[in-house]
């Protein structure tokens, strides 16, 4: 999966295909699936399963609050999509039941330098299922 969302990610981001302002700034558009998963930006609903997740990681688990969760994903979803540089955290969603199975996050780099730096968590139940 980490993969498939790095190839997305500079595909999609660095792409020479011109965009209008609307495409290149609707993080609608940062919305992909799997056979088995969907990967959409994380939402103010995700605040929960996404601070429980990331706390659960066996190497170094994250010390934010969950209200320090909350106001990151809320100031992720005020960053102007264009702005390349910063992290962007995307949620992911079990097709069969809508379940959080975990997140990955991408900092994207400037365009000019075409990379992008992907982590990812996933909840323990969904560990060892072949999704990361």
């Amino acid at each position: 999966m980490p993969q498939l969302l790095a190839y997305w990610a500079v595909r999609h981001w660095f792409s020479p295909v011109r965009r209008t302002a609307h495409d290149r700034d609707s993080r609608l558009n940062w919305t992909f699936e799997t056979p088995r998963t969907l990967v959409r930006p994380a939402l103010a609903g995700d605040a929960e399963a996404l601070h429980r997740s990331r706390g659960q990681m066996p190497f170094d688990p994250q010390k934010r609050s969950l209200a320090q969760t909350r106001a990151l994903i809320r100031a992720m979803a005020r960053r102007p999509v264009s702005d390349a540089a910063g992290w962007q955290q995307f949620a992911v969603i079990a097709r069969e039941n809508g379940a959080f199975l975990g997140d990955i996050g991408v900092n994207f780099d400037t365009p000019r330098n075409l990379q992008a730096e992907i982590g990812f968590a996933f909840a323990p139940e969904a560990r060892g299922q072949g999704f990361a």
